[in-house]
């Protein structure tokens, strides 16, 4: 599962949890980022760690990786490659940016290039927002 700087990127977390409990798997948490921005890299390093205690207080295996490259899509396929991964985890909400207006948002990239089937769970928002 994929986890960048903002809070909503960790919605996923019970979701994935949910699942892995459920067929004994790893959970591999995965920082992703653009910039060595200390602020991004802090909030990043947070919220895995956040992430980490969630799933070890669920008895559930974790490994965690940051990486750190100019196409996130890219950098999360790469590694699910690498490690044989049976599905990705990402969220359907991300920041806009002028880049996601020209490449597609992050998680249409994903969808659209992921070999590995991805999970895309969509942040519901409240009627106040």
């Amino acid at each position: 599962m994929t986890i960048d700087e903002t809070p909503e990127s960790k919605f996923k977390v019970k979701f994935v949890s949910d699942i892995a409990g459920k067929f004994n798997s790893v959970v591999h948490i995965l920082g992703v980022r653009e910039s060595e921005d200390t602020k991004v890299v802090s909030a990043i390093e947070k919220n895995i760690k956040q992430v980490a205690n969630y799933a070890e207080n669920k008895g559930l295996k974790h490994k965690t990786e940051h990486l750190t490259g100019k196409n996130l899509t890219t950098l999360a396929i790469d590694y699910a490659s690498q490690i044989a991964a049976d599905l990705i985890a990402i969220m359907e909400n991300q920041p806009a940016s002028i880049k996601n207006f020209w490449l597609g948002a992050y998680a249409q990239q994903m969808v659209n290039h992921s070999p590995i089937p991805v999970l895309t769970i969509r942040q519901i928002h409240s009627k106040s927002e």
